[in-house]
């Protein structure tokens, strides 16, 4: 703070004399010592300024007494592990003269209040008792007494309700207390409203106004489900219709109309509000945010969703009455609306064939409790160490349990899905080679990485290439390739499935960023600026398309390029212009395409459909088939 402005707050409070406004009139002046107004509008920073020393010397002992948030993860064998995962503390918050004090046990909680209690005594704050209360969240814990500042700290009883700022808490959470407040404030309105002497379109407004904007308020960290919601909105069509005079049953979708009432339903009054706080959590930082991320992957494991929720919704196992976020995943999945973003997964081996996208929406729900007992998220985690695809009797030999009994259904369609994309249940290596279904198992791979490895220097140069040649005929062939510089040695696998220059090209960089290890620096030079335009592009920009094999293999760079914590740039370079690393690269995919040595194709067999055509992810040739 500068110097001017320090000393422009001094003038303004030393020698300062106040007076009371009274019935009689203003009393005598009198010299004001110490203390801050509130009504004040630099109040709110004086406040900050007075409260930095006790919330900087409590945020000292944080580990000591702060309220631990751990957050698991799952690992690539399926079990639930909790070392690794995100961990936060909180300890105190504080706005003007209100403060709130979050701790795990009762020693961290009375250990803080004495370093409060000291602050207050050397300050001269008296701190009022009855204002202040103890809310326990979990029940079986006994606390005998606390105290601050010698005051004992009363205990909220069981369901008591109190206000703390905007919110309210009660032992039972934050939800509970909140929706009846929010109902409370709904029949409130209704019946002080109904004995005003006011017109239809008066109550209307203040309703659009005052009430919704209210509740929207008071449930902006709780969900609502959709009886409570239809049930506000019968209280106040009810007493619409009696300010109107109308009918009983006069439609309410004529109350709702934007030409008449236009009253909005309190579900897309708790859309708006949740998906504006959404996008905020989503992007804040400071407690607010790791708050929002803690939520976020607590939700993917307790729903078993290896895919953002938010992102690809899914019907999930998860309360959403006890779970905002999960009430937001429903509210999602009901308005078909997405949220992408870039928060890390709770699955810390991501595979390229989730089953949620295998299985459909439908069958995966009613298997993801078996999914979450034998520990599976993706197809890719069916293979061996090997890239062997396992048969049912294997599996359960790996995971240690009975494989006598029925197969599940949802391990006989993920192993149809899997041999359609060319798998087989192979038992030897190098038929799972060939086949492209594990390339770390290449020697020829495994050679680059391991000489990547040995002069490792954090940065890289790697010219990538693709070939289609042959094209219109039966020998049409497809290959990728990345050369390495920097070893003076390249590696190429054939492309199947979607013949196409660009989705070369993207195979080459899938191929180029496997190579490289985590935390390094890469510079890609590539002939196809249809290539380069795709992967620099935002993933949010473009429509998920599962069954689109040029948006897997760009989803694909995406997850590597964030998981390996890689920092990548783009150059483009002229084709066949001599330069020759990108000469390297181009003989190399030429003579991968007729190997049959390939990386896995990404085709999925489960399309959108409307009015029988499937939505593919050309728009202008969806239209076409329509009419």
């Amino acid at each position: 703070m500068c110097e001017r402005f320090i000393r422009f707050f001094g003038g303004i409070h030393k020698n300062r004399v106040n007076r009371v406004i009274t019935d009689f009139g203003l009393s005598g002046g009198y010299k004001v010592h110490d203390g801050l107004d509130q009504g004040e509008v630099f109040s709110p920073l004086l406040w900050r300024i007075f409260y930095d020393p006790l919330l900087c010397e409590v945020k000292r002992h944080e580990q000591l007494c702060g309220y631990r948030i751990d957050t698991k993860f799952v690992s690539k064998s399926g079990r639930i592990e909790g070392s690794g995962g995100l961990t936060s503390y909180f300890l105190a918050g504080a706005f003007v003269d209100d403060t709130i004090w979050i701790r795990n046990c009762q020693a961290s909680t009375q250990y803080a209040l004495n370093i409060a209690s000291e602050f207050f005594v050397i300050n001269d704050i008296s701190i009022n008792s009855k204002k202040t209360v103890a809310i326990l969240i979990n029940q079986g814990v006994k606390v005998a007494s606390l105290n601050i500042c010698g005051q004992l700290i009363s205990i909220a009883k069981k369901g008591e309700a109190h206000q703390y700022l905007g919110i309210f808490l009660s032992t039972e959470g934050l939800s509970k207390p909140s929706v009846a407040k929010a109902h409370a404030d709904v029949r409130f309105f209704v019946n002080v409203v109904l004995r005003k002497a006011i017109t239809d379109k008066q109550f209307s407004y203040l309703v659009l106004a005052v009430l919704q904007p209210i509740v929207s308020y008071r449930i902006q960290f709780s969900f609502v489900s959709s009886n409570v919601c239809r049930k506000w909105d019968a209280l106040v069509r009810k007493s619409l219709r009696f300010k109107a005079c109308l009918p009983r049953d006069f439609p309410d979708t004529a109350l709702h109309h934007p030409s008449l009432y236009g009253l909005k339903p309190f579900e897309q009054v708790q859309l708006e509000g949740k998906v504006a706080a959404l996008i905020a959590f989503s992007n804040a930082f400071g407690i607010f945010g790791h708050l929002f991320r803690h939520r976020f992957l607590d939700l993917q494991v307790l729903g078993w969703a290896p895919l953002d929720s938010l992102q690809f919704p899914v019907r999930l196992h998860v309360s959403p009455v006890n779970n905002f976020l999960a009430g937001m995943v429903k509210i999602f999945l009901g308005n078909e609306l997405t949220l992408v973003n870039n928060l890390s997964t709770a699955f810390r081996s991501p595979g390229r064939f989730p089953l949620s996208s295998v299985l459909g929406k439908s069958l995966y729900f009613d298997s993801v409790k078996s999914f979450k007992c034998f520990g599976v998220a993706f197809g890719d985690w069916l293979f061996d160490k090997k890239g062997v695809l396992l048969d049912w009797k294997t599996f359960c030999h790996w995971k240690r349990l009975d494989p006598h009994g029925p197969v599940p259904h949802w391990f006989v369609v993920s192993s149809e899905f899997l041999k359609g994309q060319g798998y087989s249940f192979s038992g030897s290596v190098g038929s799972a080679e060939k086949l492209g279904l594990d390339i770390l198992g290449s020697g020829e791979f495994s050679a680059v990485k391991d000489g990547l490895h040995d002069i490792w220097s954090g940065f890289f140069k790697v010219f990538t290439d693709g070939s289609l040649r042959n094209v219109g005929s039966a020998e049409v062939a497809c290959g990728a390739a990345a050369y390495f510089p920097v070893l003076d040695k390249s590696i190429g696998v054939a492309v199947h499935g979607l013949l196409s220059s660009t989705m070369a090209e993207l195979q080459a960089v899938t191929l180029a960023l496997e190579c490289v290890l985590s935390l390094s620096t890469v510079v890609l030079y590539l002939d196809s600026q249809a290539a380069i335009d795709a992967c620099v592009s935002e993933m949010s920009l473009v429509a998920p398309d599962f069954h689109n094999q040029c948006w897997l293999e760009r989803h694909h760079i995406f997850n590597l390029v964030r998981n390996k914590n890689l920092s990548v740039s783009w150059v483009k370079v002229k084709e066949h212009s001599g330069i020759p690393g990108n000469v390297r690269a181009d003989l190399a995919a030429g003579t991968a395409s007729g190997s049959l040595f390939s990386l896995c194709a990404n085709v999925r067999e489960h399309f959108l459909v409307a009015e029988d055509v499937a939505v593919s992810g050309n728009a202008r040739h969806f239209v076409r088939n329509i009419f």
